[in-house]
């Protein structure tokens, strides 16, 4: 990671020329911040994001002569408004537009994982994934053809390995190639026929209101409408008069849920895992259960965790603790009792022959030693 780091100096010297901004996006626990982390070193700031208690961390580095500012997103499963995190990641995308996002992507839970990079998709963002967690792929013995990935998804897919910090200057040499580029491929999810026709429906009615500035994202936001974010719409669309999309909107769902029978932001959340399965189907293979080389842990779960021995093995715990605790611990009980009774005789005749008060030889002799006492008869 040595050709990755420069001095906050060096950074301010070039940094003159224009930033290229990045923004992490990424599921909890999938190793983001260990990659911003590994990415900016020293060189970040930490606050907060504007309005919210949410932590904001920002960094810079100097790459082959670009400088690089990159931004940790907080971690989240969507780009939805349900929480303050989903609001921030989505927010920043939408109005920051930053140049690329770098996805990091937990490999040994894919389809979970690309939900969100598939709404990235649909948001129209120059995506460039992470495949962390490489090494725990290969011990769970499960092969990710991330040529074959990136090809059926058609952008860059670099694995990586966050802890070590393996695979990060050549995702940094792919996000530099992707900033070079004019092109941005045009990838869409297939909700099937009578959710497609009605996102059509929806495109049109906000391409034809002149005070839609977005038509790039028109497809995203009717996806959104019908998953009931209306408040995307009005953050995006200032001048528009949101109540005449309303019960566009509700036709639409009520037309979709009365055809499926199924609630709409529902039914477009399980084509979209549909429809990403399908893809990481092509692309991976994993062993047999039988013939995985199960680690010492993994062999100890399997046998704790069973229905019936692991009830057994629960129940001699308990009987086994009961046992230590009455009649190993018992005999450890009465010497330190002993011993406390022996030391408040040893050290009684001393105080008094030193004519110390009564008082004073209480606190001593029942205070102190006496409440030690009582208190170190409970370890065993």
């Amino acid at each position: 990671m040595g050709t990755i780091s420069v001095s906050t100096r060096e950074i301010t010297k070039k940094g003159k020329d224009k930033e290229i901004t990045i923004a992490l996006v990424g599921n909890p626990n999938s190793g983001k911040t260990t990659i911003f982390n590994n990415l900016t070193g020293a060189h970040q700031s930490v606050g907060n994001w504007p309005g919210v208690t949410v932590e904001k961390k920002e960094g810079k580095i100097n790459i082959n002569g670009e400088v690089l500012r990159i931004i940790d997103l907080p971690g989240t499963y969507n780009l939805g408004s349900y929480s303050e995190d989903e609001r921030i990641a989505r927010d920043f995308i939408l109005f920051e537009k930053p140049e690329i996002i770098i996805n990091i992507v937990d490999g040994t839970n894919l389809e979970r994982n690309l939900y969100l990079t598939f709404q990235l998709f649909e948001m129209g963002a120059r995506v460039v994934v992470a495949l962390n967690m490489s090494d725990e792929l290969k011990v769970k013995q499960i092969n990710i053809d991330t040529e074959k990935l990136a090809s059926l998804i058609g952008i860059p897919i670099v694995p990586t390995v966050a802890i070590h910090g393996e695979g990060l200057n050549v995702l940094l040499q792919e996000v530099l190639r992707e900033s070079k580029k004019k092109d941005l491929r045009s990838f869409m999810v297939d909700y099937g026929e009578e959710i497609e026709d009605e996102i059509i429906t929806l495109e049109h009615h906000l391409l034809l209101n002149p005070s839609w500035e977005n038509s790039d994202k028109s497809r995203w936001f009717a996806i959104k409408l019908l998953e009931g974010e209306i408040n995307t719409l009005q953050k995006m669309g200032k001048n528009l008069n949101i109540e005449r999309f309303i019960p566009i909107r509700d036709a639409a769902v009520k037309r979709l849920e009365n055809l499926l029978g199924e609630e709409v932001e529902s039914l477009i959340a399980e084509r979209r895992y549909d429809f990403i399965h399908k893809i990481v189907a092509q692309a991976i293979t994993r062993k047999e259960t039988s013939e995985v080389q199960l680690s010492l842990s993994d062999k100890i779960d399997r046998i704790v965790t069973n229905r019936y021995i692991g009830i057994t093995l629960f129940l001699f715990a308990m009987w086994a603790l009961f046992q230590f605790t009455f009649k190993v611990g018992d005999p450890f009980i009465g010497y330190i009792e002993g011993f406390f009774e022996w030391l408040t005789g040893v050290i009684e005749p001393w105080l008094v022959g030193f004519g110390t008060s009564e008082l004073l030889r209480s606190f001593i002799l029942d205070g102190i030693i006496g409440g030690l006492g009582s208190v170190l008869v409970f370890i065993p």
